[in-house]
């Protein structure tokens, strides 16, 4: 692993444990290698909600957000780049899940709206660490939301994916967790966005690193020279990866374990 300049780090699930906290290790870690390895968090969160862990990793440079759907500059807390669902879109989805009866989320600008507040709504918030914005989604019809996110058991998400899939076209589906369905503009993903930013600073996929536990993050660990998938990570994702890429659990810093080893 020499010759590692960039190192992309998933939130949930990965540098996160299960407590939603960081571990001192992988601080004193990220602190050590900070000086030759740039780090960049890149999470289907939202920036208000991904900044206060990003401050207490103490990154300064770009962050990748909503599954890569919004690049923003930590410092000036401008968005470099957003690839948002067009309002014709926004209107179908919207339309769907009142038909459904399944739980939306919307994004626009960085808050985060629900038109009910419902036993999703307070699930979502504890995993995130945000609160919603109550907004009826007719005051949506005409806006862009930055991503879609439905909230339903995987049986449930399952066949709603294929109502959506018969109605609306130039999107991505992404299972994030079992309970979540994200809906991102077509070609959209932290894979994409990882490009990004290598392209921004020239550095090749040779030497860049990534880590992540979940299906959104697929395409990042795929684009760069060494995609580490964690030990908590889904039994189906696992088997697209070899047993050399798959560390330990995010309970287990299963990050810091493979970065102790730049040091």
């Amino acid at each position: 692993m020499e010759g590692i300049k960039t190192v992309f780090l998933d939130l949930d699930g990965t540098i996160l444990h299960d407590d939603v906290k960081v571990s001192k290790r992988l601080i004193e870690v990220i602190n050590k290698l900070k000086e030759k390895i740039n780090f960049f968090v890149s999470t289907g969160r939202s920036f208000y909600s991904s900044y206060p862990i990003i401050e207490e990793l103490g990154l300064k440079d770009e962050a990748i957000t909503y599954n890569g759907a919004r690049i923003v500059d930590i410092k000036t807390k401008s968005v470099l780049s957003e690839r948002a669902l067009s309002t014709e879109k926004v209107k179908k989805i919207i339309k769907i899940s009142r038909e459904t009866g399944i739980h939306l989320n919307l994004y626009n600008s960085d808050k985060w709206y629900v038109e009910n507040e419902d036993e999703e709504s307070v699930l979502y918030s504890s995993e995130t660490g945000i609160k919603w914005y109550l907004a009826n989604f007719n005051d949506f019809l005409e806006k862009k939301s930055t991503q879609a996110l439905f909230i339903a058991d995987r049986k449930k998400l399952e066949e709603l994916k294929k109502i959506l899939e018969k109605e609306l076209t130039g999107v991505d589906y992404v299972f994030s967790r079992d309970f979540f369905l994200e809906i991102l503009d077509k070609g959209v993903n932290k894979g994409s966005a990882v490009e990004n930013i290598l392209k921004t600073y020239n550095v090749s996929k040779e030497n860049a690193m990534a880590f992540g536990d979940q299906w959104n993050d697929f395409e990042m660990l795929k684009c760069v020279k060494y995609g580490y998938l964690m030990g908590n990570a889904p039994a189906e994702l696992k088997k697209e990866f070899s047993g050399k890429n798959i560390t330990l659990t995010n309970n287990e810093d299963g990050v810091a374990h493979i970065l102790e080893k730049l040091i």
